[in-house]
């Protein structure tokens, strides 16, 4: 069943409140953008690649290129400062299934949170299918590892953590995949929703979850999955295909997009997706109105999903 909660506290690392996670750490700066010549997206207008361009030359971003994909090995240690409890959304400026970032640094990423079980990691990507090519590789039986799976995933990225952030090795035999990382991906309208989701629900998460914001559109959680005919199924349940079972979303989250230009937001929308999670009894989690403003009428609610060793 959903938990509901208020608030998070403020964030770190500049730009300013989301109300999901109590703080950012930004191991990857930069990014992309990825777009359809038929169909709007996030990428769009991109508050991020604004950020850093107002940032060029501090801070880390480049002064050349501002938005370049740069992955920030020196802040993982700020990843095991992250205290029993804290929701830490990673990272928040960029990517981290970004085709630049080597596979070798995500593992080194997921090695931390591996170091800080009491704590929640949350991951929101518009890769999903570079984050399943991932998870694939970090479970290859490939050198230098022959051990058998699962313990194989965590002791690679146990390596690789332990090479770029002094962190000793954690006892073999840790669960995989991570019981504290939460694992979203932004579907900003129902063609974003279709092209990502499968490859969203095949990534190992003890919590899947979408980012509808800025919300661009209606949505219909029911889709076909791709390159299958037949019937078309609720992303909100679960299903089963000839290869692998398919749990359904834990966890969605929905806003109107913000700032300077931002595009036009039906609150019909989201009020016609809360009533598809509710009947799913998916956990729904309204963040902000136009120009941050409160939630619309009846689109006040803030539900939280609950994981294993969920500290809520």
């Amino acid at each position: 069943m959903p938990v509901g909660l208020g608030e998070g506290m403020s964030n770190i690392q500049g730009e300013g409140k989301i109300e999901w996670c109590d703080r950012t750490v930004n191991v990857v700066h930069g990014c992309t953008p990825i777009e359809h010549p038929e169909h709007p997206s996030a990428c769009q207008r991109c508050y991020a690649c604004r950020m850093a361009k107002r940032l060029a030359g501090r801070c880390g971003y480049p002064a050349d290129d501002p938005f370049r994909v740069t992955i920030r090995p020196d802040r993982l240690p700020e990843l095991l400062k992250a205290k029993p409890g804290e929701r830490v959304f990673v990272p928040s400026m960029g990517d981290l299934f970004h085709e630049g970032v080597p596979f070798e640094f995500i593992a080194a990423v997921f090695g931390c949170f591996a170091a800080r079980r009491e704590s929640t990691f949350i991951i929101l990507t518009k890769r999903p299918g570079r984050a399943r090519l991932w998870f694939e590789w970090a479970r290859s039986a490939d050198r230098p590892f022959n051990a058998t799976l699962p313990g194989n995933a965590f002791n690679r990225c146990q390596l690789h953590a332990a090479h770029l952030a002094d962190l000793p090795f954690l006892p073999e035999g840790q669960p995989w995949p991570l019981p504290n990382v939460w694992f979203l991906a932004t579907c900003e309208s129902q063609y974003w929703l279709e092209q990502r989701i499968d490859d969203l629900l095949a990534c190992p998460a003890v919590v899947h979850g979408i980012s509808v914001e800025g919300m661009l559109g209606p949505m219909d959680t029911y889709h076909t999955r791709q390159g299958e005919g037949g019937p078309r199924v609720n992303v909100l349940g679960h299903w089963s295909s000839s290869s692998m079972t398919f749990d359904g979303l834990d966890w969605v989250v929905c806003g109107a997009e913000q700032g300077p230009g931002a595009r036009p937001f039906d609150p019909k929308w989201a009020r016609d997706l809360l009533k598809q999670c509710k009947a799913a009894g998916t956990p729904f989690f309204f963040k902000k109105g136009p120009d941050r403003s409160n939630p619309p009428a009846g689109l006040l609610v803030r539900e939280w999903p609950e994981g294993p060793d969920s500290p809520w």
